[in-house]
Parts: C-alpha cells; sequence; structure tokens
C-alpha cells in the first residue's frame, strides 16, 4: 500500500491508513506493520482521515462524493455514511472536537487563485447529520483549540479563520502572509500557539522556501517566522503536512513533492534548530502519537 493520508488511535497501537487509490481504508497495526483489515467506506478518493478522541470511530472524507464516511473500530464496519451537500470540490481536512462530540470537514467549493471559496461542515457524531455550515475564504486545514472552544480554518491564502464552537459563527481572521502558500497548521498543547507551514516560490519555475511562522493565538499576530529550508522540485511547489509532539517540544514537517528528498524535516520551537529524518518512499503525512 502506497498511503496517502492516516491518523492514528490513542496511543499509536493502530493507524487508519487511506490507500493512494482513495478507494480503502486499511488498520494497520504499527507495533508490526500488519495490515489487520482493509475496509470499503462506500466512496472514491477519500483524502482526510481523523479517529474519535475515544478510539471507537474513524471518519474518512471523500474528495469527489462530498460525503464523510464513519467506521466502527471494534468491528471495522462502516456504521454511517454522511452526504455533504455544500461541498462540491473536494474535502482536504477534517477534524474532531476534543470531546468526540463534533466533526468538522472543511470543503472547497471553488478553484479561486490560491485555494477557492471554502466551507466547514458541523457534523453532530450522536446523529450523524449536519448541523451547521459556515463559510470561509479559502481552504487548506482546520485545527481544534485544545479546550474545544475555537476552531481554526486555514486557507492556502495565509488567512486563519477563527469560528467559535459554541455558536458555530466566525468571530475573527488573522493573516499569517501575503506572499507565501499557507499548506499546514498545527496547534500548541496548550492552544497559544498556531504554527503555520509556508512555501514560497522563487521567479524560476519549481524553485521554492519553506518556512514555519509561529502565531500567537490570543493576538494573530506572527511572533518569528523559521527558515526550514530551500529547493526545487518539478512541479510548482512541495505538500506540506504538520505534527506536534504532546509534549510541544518537537514539530515533525513532512514534505512530498517530485524530485524532493524523502525526509521528515524534525523543528524544535524553542531554538528554532532545524534537522532532518530519512524516513524512504515519498512522505504525504505525519502524526505523533500521545
Amino acid at each position: 500500500m502506497d498511503p496517502d493520508a492516516f491518523a492514528l488511535t490513542p496511543g499509536g497501537a493502530d493507524a487508519y491508513v487511506i490507500g493512494q487509490n482513495g478507494s480503502s481504508v486499511a488498520e494497520i497495526a504499527t507495533a508490526t506493520g500488519d495490515v489487520v483489515s482493509t475496509i470499503d467506506p462506500g466512496y472514491e478518493e477519500l483524502n482526510a482521515i481523523a479517529v474519535s478522541p475515544d478510539g471507537t470511530r474513524v471518519y474518512a472524507a471523500s474528495a469527489s462524493d462530498s460525503g464523510v464516511a464513519v467506521i466502527d473500530t471494534a468491528t471495522d464496519a462502516v456504521t454511517a455514511e454522511i452526504p455533504l451537500p455544500s461541498i462540491t470540490n473536494g474535502a482536504p481536512s477534517l477534524a474532531v472536537s476534543p470531546d468526540g462530540s463534533t466533526v468538522y470537514v472543511m470543503g472547497d467549493n471553488g478553484s479561486g487563485a490560491n485555494g477557492g471559496v471554502g466551507s466547514v461542515s458541523v457534523i453532530d457524531t450522536a446523529t450523524d447529520t449536519v448541523t451547521a455550515t459556515i463559510q470561509v475564504s479559502s481552504t487548506t486545514q482546520l485545527a481544534v483549540s485544545p479546550d474545544g472552544t475555537r476552531l481554526y480554518a486555514l486557507g492556502r491564502d495565509g488567512v486563519i479563520t477563527v469560528i467559535s464552537t459554541a455558536t458555530d459563527a466566525v468571530t475573527g481572521s488573522f493573516t499569517v502572509s501575503t506572499t507565501a502558500t499557507a499548506t499546514a497548521v498545527s496547534l500548541s498543547p496548550d492552544g497559544s500557539t498556531a504554527y503555520v507551514a509556508l512555501v514560497s516560490y522563487g521567479t524560476t519555475t519549481g524553485d521554492y522556501t519553506q518556512s514555519l511562522a509561529v502565531v500567537d493565538t490570543a493576538t494573530g499576530a506572527v511572533t518569528r517566522t523559521i527558515t526550514v529550508g530551500t529547493g526545487t522540485s518539478d512541479i510548482s511547489g512541495p505538500l506540506n503536512e504538520l505534527a506536534i509532539t504532546p509534549d510541544g517540544s518537537r514539530l515533525y514537517l513532512a514534505t512530498t513533492a517530485p524530485g524532493l528528498p524523502a525526509d521528515v524535516t524534525v523543528i524544535d520551537p524553542a531554538t528554532q534548530a532545524v534537522s532532518t529524518i530519512a524516513v524512504g518512499g515519498d512522505p504525504s503525512d505525519v502524526a505523533t502519537a500521545g
């Protein structure tokens, strides 16, 4: 299997992995690497996946079928398929609230110059129904604050939209960058800091600079920017995925693009030290186990 995206169960004993063809989800025992089961979710082109905080459910979003499959981890059976009629052009990200009561699905509804017009669908996990739809300007990734009170919707245009989870209303926004493309976001364990992966393109096609913006979530101010590296790929730029350790001491950045080294970048947010781990293959996602 050539994985496209995955999510870990609490404790990291199992990984639920979307295959590159996007039409199946595999449960893999992380201790052995063995495939425990392969699940047909009923949707094609899956591209985002998450596990509930209690580990009992997996949610997998489809880019083409505009829906979310719900999988019972005890049986690996699909228990619900939730249609998302407001999403017309893919679902690049989903996130689960800390108490497991709500799933948020980012939807791309257009093809704007840097990401398109987007929305966030709010799903009540008790009923597996959509209870609200929130409009955002552009789409890349979602992150829920550790206390569950705020949802951050990152757009490729570098804007983070802040949403109150109590009212499902937009309460504000802040701009991380006006010149770079934002590709991923991760929050510190206390929610006070957002780390945003950025890609800036050079004058020559394929030349790029990767950086990490450190954002104060209380003010929206970028407090510093860490340069991660530069390179050249034979596409317009790399795709990044970002994960943080439970204690907030390390960030891991997976970068995939043709012609790039098969590395995961390790960033120490305190010292701004940057190192790499050669992992082989084409790393398209990264996660840390709590």
